[in-house]
């Protein structure tokens, strides 16, 4: 789990891991704690770090689910960075409230042969992503 705002937070103590109801359990207890408006959308480092890291499972390929709530002034060179990185991950991709770019969210899913959801209403949020 990668948190970015103006900067980089790689601290949230989630790793990869085989599904089970103890992962789910952890992971739906940390969504709860986020706060989707963190001041910045630093999009490009963010994807670049998530792309770049190594898969933690042998064999496994890896699946990056990119949130935002807002847009980006580069969403050409962040959508670019997914589509030359395509061989790494699929970019699944979450635009949350009703301010995100459907340009950046629809753009970045297509690059990354992944899908787009849009969730206007955050309270709804849990059911998007489980």
């Amino acid at each position: 789990m990668i948190r970015y705002e103006h900067n980089l937070n790689h601290d949230s103590g989630l790793r990869p891991t085989d599904y089970s109801e103890g992962s789910l359990n952890t992971a739906m207890n940390y969504q709860k704690d986020l706060n989707a408006d963190m001041g910045g959308t630093e999009a490009y480092n963010a994807l670049k770090s998530a792309l770049h890291s190594t898969p933690s499972g042998e064999g496994w390929f890896k699946q990056i689910i990119f949130l935002t709530d807002g847009d980006v002034g580069n969403a050409d060179e962040v959508i670019g960075l997914v589509r030359m990185n395509v061989d790494k991950a699929r970019v699944f991709t979450i635009g949350l409230g009703q301010g995100v770019s459907t340009a950046l969210i629809g753009g970045v899913a297509r690059a990354g042969n992944g899908t787009a959801e849009f969730v206007r209403d955050p309270a709804s949020f849990s059911f998007y992503l489980f």
